[in-house]
């Protein structure tokens, strides 16, 4: 095979992206971590090896020690259709053919591609047939499954493309069976590593607080540009750096000295995740939630306090955009009327962090933790956190995975909120790293550390007729429909609290008057159930 020379040495379009997506496993490397959309740590990084998908080489390594190969071709945009004129993909899939039929390919070893701006339905797509490939018993199965009214989808499509593709490298149609193998092990990873689309930069940037959060060590922001650095040297040369390597490399060349990761931060984690799920399941089940996930308007961070805040660029955004909000501004404050579901959200970004990211998220009631009057740290090392102690906590807060989401800031006296500027100073103090995450009532004083204050945004129309089907099935819409025919409750069917209450009325054959009769209806149904009294207790006071 003939090999072009690497982009990075002709100054090729894309080179800087190549560089940063390169950036990215380095650093997940450096910090004993997993990079993006591969299973296991990461324990090598090289580039322009011999193979047709030649970009980026990926090893990983999982639990027991077992090791992966990824060799990725990078992108910075990237369509996966069978179109004539699209050959970033047909070359994609054509190399992806040779190396899976190359010596020494492992079974267990990944093809595919890395990009920057691809569709989101595209890498759902890719996902979600790789899932229903590893299921199917053959070829023939997942076929069948492909072709079932409802289920193929893009999925259907992504296999049509890839089979048409196919016939020019195999010179002859693909068998259903070959087909199933190609797609047990191609992947395609959405990396945002630019500076307009950082999401993916902001993460690893995040990783690197592991190994940079002692006296001397240099910036994590810093670290990442020489990362980038390092990612086009390797991409000239045709080489690739373990992590020791990595580290010789920095400290002889750009007089860079890392402390090593400290052992026991991957067990650490795994053991304060599940612990964390406990609690995070637990919270759900005493609000018992069943509802449509937040959105959040994102308020100027800027100006003094007081000032009216103005909506930034882009405004409302969902659950998914939350991690990267958090990790660009390191405190949040989420805001909202009472009923808005403030105390809720932070259960559900709790849920989500611990669904898409390796953080470890843990909700407090704020309030509770005053009358405690210990460290911050000290008052959450309890149930379900014993079994993990105090100083693992600290390490997960120097390293950058804890994520202290405190709910109530509002509800907190003088002494109380005295207390709490002074505990949150000492923990930013001694854990620079830790994110915050605190609710509170709209129209309050910005809570300590906040640098961006989100609102909750409220319900739109089809919010609610979204919500009144997630709880009602398909009376819902009916339900909804009789409620928005009264107008003085339309302005508190925006708020997913009154909704909630006014659908439950409805249901019952009765509607509410005004907001006083909803509450009342809350508050009927929560006696004699301790739980929800608590619950609407936290919510009525929020």
């Amino acid at each position: 095979m003939t090999r072009v020379a690497s982009t990075e040495s002709t100054g090729g379009i894309g080179v800087s992206y190549e560089r940063a997506a390169a950036a990215v496993y380095l650093a997940a490397m450096l910090a004993g971590g997993a990079g993006p959309g591969l299973a296991g740590k990461v324990v090598r990084v090289a580039a322009q090896q011999a193979a047709a998908l030649d970009d980026l080489e990926i090893h990983c390594e999982d639990e027991q020690g077992r090791t992966a190969v990824a060799r990725l071709q990078v992108k910075h945009q990237l369509t996966l259709s069978a179109s004539p004129s699209n050959t970033n993909f047909a070359d994609i899939v054509r190399d992806a053919w040779r190396d899976l039929y190359a010596p020494g390919i492992a079974a267990v070893d990944w093809v595919g591609a890395v990009a920057e701006r691809i569709a989101s339905d595209s890498l759902y797509a890719v996902r979600r047939l790789t899932e229903m490939a590893v299921l199917a018993a053959d070829g023939a199965a997942l076929v069948a499954a492909l072709d079932r009214p409802g289920q193929g989808g893009d999925a259907k499509q992504l296999w049509d493309n890839v089979a048409a593709l196919s016939e020019k490298p195999l010179g002859r149609a693909a068998t259903s069976d070959e087909l199933l193998n190609f797609f047990r092990r191609f992947t395609v990873v959405g990396i945002d590593a630019s500076f307009a689309r950082d999401r993916d930069r902001a993460h690893a940037i995040d990783q690197l607080r592991a190994v940079t959060y002692l006296p001397n060590a240099p910036d994590p922001a810093s670290l990442f540009a020489t990362l980038e650095v390092v990612a086009g040297t390797l991409n000239v040369r045709g080489a690739g750096f373990d992590a020791d390597q990595l580290r010789s490399h920095l400290a002889e060349q750009y007089a860079i000295t890392l402390e090593q990761t400290a052992p026991q931060l991957e067990p650490i984690t795994r053991a304060a995740r599940k612990a964390a799920s406990r609690d995070a399941q637990a919270w759900r089940d005493a609000l018992q939630i069943s509802a449509l996930s937040p959105e959040f308007v994102p308020l100027d961070p800027i100006g003094y306090e007081g000032d009216p805040p103005s909506p930034v660029a882009g405004t409302t955004f969902a659950l998914g955009g939350i991690e990267a909000m958090l990790r660009q501004h390191r405190g949040l404050a989420v805001q909202g009327v009472p009923g808005a579901g403030k105390t809720q959200s932070l259960v559900q970004i709790a849920t989500h962090l611990l669904e898409s990211s390796e953080l470890v998220p843990i909700v407090r009631r704020l309030p509770r933790l005053a009358l405690g009057g210990q460290p911050i740290l000290d008052g959450i090392a309890s149930d379900p956190f014993h079994t993990i102690g105090r100083d693992a906590l600290a390490l997960l807060a120097r390293s950058g995975r804890l994520v202290l989401l405190l709910d109530g800031w509002n509800e907190l006296g003088q002494t109380q909120r005295d207390w709490a500027w002074e505990a949150l100073g000492e923990l930013r103090r001694l854990y620079p790293n830790v994110l915050l995450v605190l609710t509170t009532r709209t129209g309050t004083v910005r809570p300590y550390g906040a640098e961006m204050r989100l609102e909750l945004a409220a319900f739109d129309r089809d919010r609610q007729f979204a919500a009144a089907e997630l709880q009602h099935g398909s009376d819902g819409r009916q339900l909804l429909i009789r409620a928005r025919a009264q107008a003085k409750l339309r302005p508190l069917l925006r708020i997913p609290l009154f909704l909630t209450a006014i659908l439950a009325q409805a249901r019952g054959g009765t509607l509410p008057t005004d907001r006083e009769s909803a509450i009342r209806q809350l508050i009927d149904v929560a006696k004699g159930e301790p739980k929800q009294r608590e619950a609407m207790r936290i919510v009525l006071d929020g």
